[in-house]
């Protein structure tokens, strides 16, 4: 992906970016809500997901802590959601006939502001223009997601180089 910041004052910034993502999770079938009824009446005891998505995030970051070559700061911010396309497995401790085995798509639907995002990083300069940073985040729902109305929370880091214009 590619983010864009720009310094409000030498503490605070705001960004936004554009992330490329390929999600993969696991919850359980009473965890999503699809727009019609599951074959047979039963939902899956749990469903494998895979979405290929567009996050654009929007976030204020604040250095909190600052050295002569580094720095921590902590971040939050809102992500949009662009589902390129989905894919399901569906997993049934009792399998039946007619029941669905899984669902895919091209979606490509959009769901603005639908995750809220925190994060605590530290950054050092590895010369004047550039520096390099470790971002752990997590990422909670404010809307539901999806063809299956999921709340999808994440948790991951960033590990980014950056350019100082």
């Amino acid at each position: 992906g590619i983010n864009l910041e720009y310094s409000i004052t030498e503490n605070l910034s705001v960004s936004v970016g554009v992330i490329h993502s390929l999600v993969k999770y696991t919850a359980q079938g009473n965890n999503y809500n699809p727009s019609y009824y599951w074959s047979g009446g039963n939902a899956p005891d749990e469903i494998i997901g895979e979405c290929l998505l567009f996050d654009i995030p929007i976030s204020v970051k604040l250095n909190f802590l600052n050295f002569e070559r580094s720095r921590f700061y902590a971040t939050a911010g809102l992500s949009s959601y662009f589902m390129q396309s989905e894919e399901y497995s569906f997993s049934y401790r009792a399998y039946q006939p007619g029941q669905e085995e899984g669902w895919s798509g091209q979606t490509g639907t959009s769901h603005w502001l639908s995750n809220a995002g925190f994060s605590i990083g530290y950054e050092f300069d590895v010369h004047s223009n550039w520096s390099m940073r470790v971002e752990p985040f997590i990422k909670v729902p404010v809307q539901e997601v999806g063809w299956g109305n999921v709340e999808l929370y994440s948790m991951g880091s960033f590990i980014s180089l950056n350019y100082k214009l």
